[in-house]
C-alpha cells in the first residue's frame, strides 16, 4: 500500500526570532544547583491535579523527580529517583507495570542502559534493566506497540543497535523481549511512535545524526508484529530530534525535527493518500546547533506552535502559527538568549491556569528555567497593521522597550526580498548591523540590546535605524533611555 513514497520540496521560511514575546512569557528559575541537565519531562506524579516534573542530569548522572506543591507561582520539592546512570540522556514517565502508579523509564549514553524505575510508595523505586548493551543509548518512551494491553519501551541508540523495542511480556517482575526493526538507522538519537498510516496501529519514526536520515517504519498489525522500513528525508544533517503533531489540522500527523549540523528546525507535512508523501518546511535555518524541537498549542487558537532550543547560541525559542489569508507563515520570538548550552525542553500547565507552560534546560549552565504562559490575553496580532498600512510608505520603524531595556525594531515585508539593518549613533558611527535576512510576507521583529560592537552598553541618546532592500533605503530614529 505504500510502495509509492517520496519527499517533496517545499519553500523555506526563514523568520528572524525577536524577544518581543517576554511579555507573554515571564521568565522563572525552577532549579539552579542542577548538573548538565539533558531532559525533562512533565506528569501528574502523585495524582494530585498538579503537574511535577522530571528530569535526568547528564553528569553526574541523575534522575530527579520535583513535585509540584501548588502555590502562584507554585514551589517545587526535589527527590533524587536514581543516580549512576552515566550519562543520563532522557527520562519519560507511564503506567508500565498495570498498577495505578507512574513509573519511569530512563536511558544512559556511557551506561548503554535502559532502565525501568517500578514506583512503589512504600519501598521508593525499584530499578530493573533492560539492557545495558544498548550502545550510547540517547533516547527512550513507552507505548503499547502491540496493542496487546501492555506498555512497551521504545529507545534510540547512536551506537551499533540503532532503535530498538523491548515488548513488555508481563509477569512481576515485567518480563522483556529485545526486538529489532529489521534495520538499523546510524548514530540513532531521537524516537517516536504515532499512527502515520491512519490504520489504527503504531508506526514508528526515528531520526540518526551520522545518516543524516529521519525514517519511519509501517507496522503491519499482526502478531507478532512485523516493519517495513521507509524514508522521510536523507539530508538532514545531524538529525537530533523528532516529534509529532498534526501541524496543518488535516487529521493527519506530521513530523517535526531539529538537525545540530544543519542548525535547523523543520517540519514534514503528511500528504498522506494512495501513499504517504512528505512535504518539508524549514521553519528557521542558522539556529545554532540545533537539539530539541516541541509541538505545542501555545495562544489561544487551533493550530500548534513550535518551541526549538539551539546549542551553541544558548537559544530558547517560540515559532508562532500567523495566518494572513492567503498567506500561512511563522512567527518567531525569542524566549531565552541566555540559557547555555540550551536542550532539556518540555510543556506543561505547570500553575493550573489552563495553559501550558515552557520548561527548558542550561546543559552547560546547569540550571534549569520554567517559562510561564500569559496568552490568556493574546499576542498583540501585526494583521490590522497590514490591512489599514499604517506603516504608510516607511516599511520600518523602533520603539525602547523599558521593561527590557531594549529596542524593537519592526519591518513589514513582502515576499523575497532580502532586508539588510544597520544601526548608527548621531555621530554617524556604526553601532550594529544585523546579517542579511529573508521574509515571508507580514510584520516581522527584531531586537537589539543597545550593545556597541564591543559588547558594552551604549548611551542614553538617538539612535538612527536604517533597513536596506532591493526597493530602497528606509530610516527611522529611537531615542534609548538608560
Amino acid at each position: 500500500m505504500w510502495g509509492s513514497f517520496k519527499k517533496v520540496a517545499f519553500v523555506a521560511v526563514l523568520v528572524f526570532a525577536t524577544n518581543c514575546l517576554f511579555s507573554q512569557f515571564m521568565p522563572r528559575i525552577f532549579d539552579y544547583s542542577i548538573t548538565a541537565p539533558s531532559s525533562l519531562f512533565v506528569y501528574d506524579f502523585n495524582r494530585d491535579g498538579l503537574n511535577d516534573v522530571i528530569g535526568t542530569s547528564w553528569s553526574p548522572g541523575q534522575i530527579f523527580l520535583w513535585t509540584n506543591e501548588g502555590g502562584n507561582p507554585p514551589t517545587w520539592s526535589r527527590e533524587e529517583v536514581a543516580s549512576n546512570i552515566s550519562g543520563a540522556s532522557f527520562a519519560m514517565a507511564g503506567f508500565i507495570d498495570g498498577d495505578s502508579l507512574p513509573d519511569i523509564v530512563s536511558s544512559g549514553w556511557y551506561a548503554n542502559e535502559i532502565a525501568f524505575f517500578k514506583n512503589d510508595t512504600l519501598s521508593g523505586w525499584t530499578k530493573q534493566i533492560l539492557s545495558d548493551s544498548f550502545i550510547q543509548a540517547h533516547e527512550v518512551w513507552t507505548y503499547d506497540i502491540d496493542a496487546d494491553g501492555d506498555m512497551d519501551v521504545i529507545g534510540a541508540s547512536a551506537g551499533s543497535s540503532g532503535i530498538r523495542w523491548w515488548r513488555n511480556d508481563g509477569g512481576n517482575p515485567i518480563l522483556w523481549t529485545e526486538l529489532a526493526f529489521g534495520g538499523n538507522i546510524a548514530g540513532g538519537r531521537s524516537v517516536n511512535c504515532v499512527d502515520l498510516d491512519g490504520d489504527s496501529d503504531l508506526d514508528v519514526i526515528a531520526c540518526g545524526a551520522t545518516s543524516n536520515t529521519i525514517l519511519w517504519w509501517e507496522n503491519n498489525g499482526q502478531i507478532p508484529v512485523g516493519w517495513t522500513e521507509h524514508s522521510v528525508e536523507n539530508n538532514f544533517r545531524g538529525a537530533h530530534m523528532v516529534r509529532t503533531a498534526d501541524m496543518d489540522q488535516d487529521g493527519k500527523p506530521d513530523i517535526l525535527g531539529a538537525a545540530f549540523t544543519d542548525n535547523q528546525i523543520a517540519v514534514w507535512y503528511n500528504t498522506m493518500g494512495d501513499s504517504i508523501e512528505w512535504e518539508k518546511e524549514i521553519i528557521q535555518g542558522g539556529f545554532s546547533a540545533a537539539l530539541g524541537v516541541k509541538p505545542e498549542k501555545l495562544d489561544t487558537d487551533s493550530y500548534p506552535d513550535i518551541i526549538g532550543t539551539a546549542y551553541s547560541s544558548s537559544d530558547l525559542v517560540v515559532w508562532i502559527k500567523t495566518i494572513i489569508l492567503p498567506d500561512t507563515y511563522w512567527e518567531a520570538y525569542y524566549l531565552d538568549y541566555n540559557l547555555s548550552g540550551a536542550w532539556a525542553l518540555a510543556t506543561g500547565d505547570l500553575n493550573q491556569d489552563g495553559m501550558p507552560d515552557i520548561i527548558a534546560g542550561a546543559n552547560t549552565g546547569n540550571m534549569i528555567k520554567w517559562y510561564e504562559n500569559g496568552f490568556g490575553t493574546a499576542v498583540e496580532e501585526p494583521v490590522d497593521e497590514i490591512k489599514t498600512g499604517i506603516y504608510g510608505s516607511n516599511p520600518i520603524r523602533a520603539s525602547w522597550m523599558p521593561e527590557t531595556m531594549n529596542v524593537v525594531i519592526e519591518l513589514y515585508c513582502e515576499n523575497n526580498l532580502s532586508y539588510h539593518v544597520e544601526i548608527y549613533d548621531v555621530s554617524g558611527a556604526l553601532i550594529k548591523e544585523f546579517p542579511d535576512m529573508m521574509f515571508q510576507r507580514g510584520i516581522h521583529s527584531i531586537c537589539w540590546d543597545c550593545k556597541s560592537p564591543d559588547f558594552t552598553t551604549v548611551s542614553s541618546g538617538i539612535y538612527f535605524v536604517s533597513l536596506k532592500t532591493n526597493q530602497g533605503i528606509f530610516n527611522t530614529s529611537v531615542t534609548v533611555i538608560k
